[in-house]
């Protein structure tokens, strides 16, 4: 709906827009089938033992794949 919104609003404007955009958005089928769900999923904190010595512990975070960005950053 704020993809929908956005576009609409940089050529348009009228009264309750955003409240009409979303009703339409919701009575489209093509809108709802073509729905991407982004559902973000985070995970649980846990509380760890300290290490006694160094590297008893080594953590690593591995995240795959990023677009690079406009400034040509990932």
């Amino acid at each position: 709906m704020n993809k929908t919104y956005r576009a609409t609003k940089s050529q348009y404007s009228w009264p309750n827009m955003r409240r009409e955009v979303g009703e339409h958005v919701k009575q489209c089928r093509s809108c709802q089938v073509n729905k991407t769900l982004t559902h973000k999923y985070k995970a649980p904190a846990e509380i760890t033992t300290t290490a006694e010595h160094t590297f008893d512990k080594c953590y690593l975070d591995i995240v795959g794949s990023l677009p690079v960005t406009q400034g040509n950053n990932k």
